[in-house]
């Protein structure tokens, strides 16, 4: 089968499709036949192959990928609950179902997780072994293109729903695919005003058509800090969604978050650790609350909601539909340009 692969040559990463083996399913598994696929930002960091990839990536070759829709093309000899023909996606954190983690219904923080695409291979591939455990059944509605981002877009309704944006004056700090199924979950959410600040236009248009204030930071950086900082309240903004991972941005959103507010920590350092000014998150009152994947089952039940009643307010963030042979492009579209919102590859 087709597949897209990290490999080491030389000790070099490279990032290329190549054959592989159709993968075997173990008794709890489906072997699913991809429809499509969509790019996130994890598979961009792979591609990049960055210090907290090369900590966690160990088997080579590995195929990338975690958002995707397709068909049951097999099941393993324990499954009773599927059949081959299913139109199915997956929830990409594999979690163990036994620690008190996963008890408390808190699964996508298992502490023994392994995640589709990084922990063992993943979508981008004619197919994908997947636990029967993670798998969710797709409305028929819903195209394949459509039914791939659905996990991305949990990420962005868990977020918005632990934030409780109701009324309130919002930041989105990023401008990428994330930050903006964030904005237009807090749209439908129906917060009081959204504002987000990134450096690329073609992204920040986007947000503007969905109904977002944009602001670029790199043509107005100067202005928003004297904008937002130094008011008597020492900020303005009631929550702050921090989705850069950077510690420019992490310091935006403390210095610029009201006291007794709130910073939503989405975005994750590509070098596992950024410079934070603690004194000022506590002096100020500063809630900071991690956000890590999603809410299993619950928030792709709202996901799905949320395509099946806003998918004309949804779909435009998906600006690319390319075939799987033009993988490359969807990348360089990703990393270099920037000039996409979410890309997806159709099988």
């Amino acid at each position: 089968m087709k597949a897209i692969v990290l490999d080491l040559k030389e000790g070099n990463p490279i990032v290329e499709m190549r054959d592989m083996p159709v993968p075997k399913i173990a008794p709890d598994e489906v072997l699913i036949k991809v429809a499509a696929v969509s790019i996130c930002g994890t598979d961009c960091s792979i591609y990049k192959y960055t210090p907290a990839m090369q900590k966690r990536i160990k088997k080579f070759p590995h195929i990338l990928g975690h958002e995707f829709a397709g068909y049951i093309k097999a099941i393993g000899r324990n499954i009773v609950k599927w059949k081959i023909g299913d139109y199915v996606s997956a929830e990409t954190h594999i979690y163990c179902g036994k620690c008190p983690t996963c008890e408390r219904e808190d699964k996508n923080l298992c502490p023994n997780l392994k995640l589709l695409g990084v922990d063992r291979d993943g979508c981008f591939a004619e197919y994908i072994a997947v636990p029967e455990k993670v798998l969710i059944r797709n409305d028929i509605s819903l195209p394949p293109y459509l039914a791939s981002i659905q996990e991305p877009l949990g990420n962005a309704v868990y977020c918005v729903n632990k934030a409780e944006v109701r009324h309130k004056d919002i930041l989105i700090i990023g401008d990428g695919p994330a930050a903006l199924f964030t904005a237009v979950v807090a749209v439908i959410s129906k917060a009081k005003s959204i504002t987000m600040l990134g450096y690329n236009d073609y992204r920040l248009q986007i947000a503007e058509k969905i109904g977002v204030s944009s602001i670029n930071c790199v043509k107005k950086r100067v202005d928003f800090m004297d904008e937002f900082i130094g008011k008597k309240d020492g900020g303005w903004f009631d929550v702050v969604f921090e989705m850069t991972g950077s510690e420019s941005g992490i310091n935006t959103a403390i210095n610029v978050c009201r006291p007794g507010g709130k910073i939503m920590v989405f975005g994750l350092s590509e070098n596992n650790s950024v410079f934070v000014p603690y004194n000022k998150i506590a002096l100020k009152g500063i809630m900071a609350q991690g956000i890590y994947g999603r809410n299993i089952w619950k928030t792709w039940e709202i996901a799905v909601f949320f395509l099946n009643h806003y998918r004309n307010s949804v779909e435009p963030i998906i600006t690319h539909k390319l075939p799987f042979n033009e993988w490359q492009r969807g990348f360089d579209l990703m990393i270099k340009s920037r000039d996409c919102g979410k890309v997806v590859l159709l099988m």
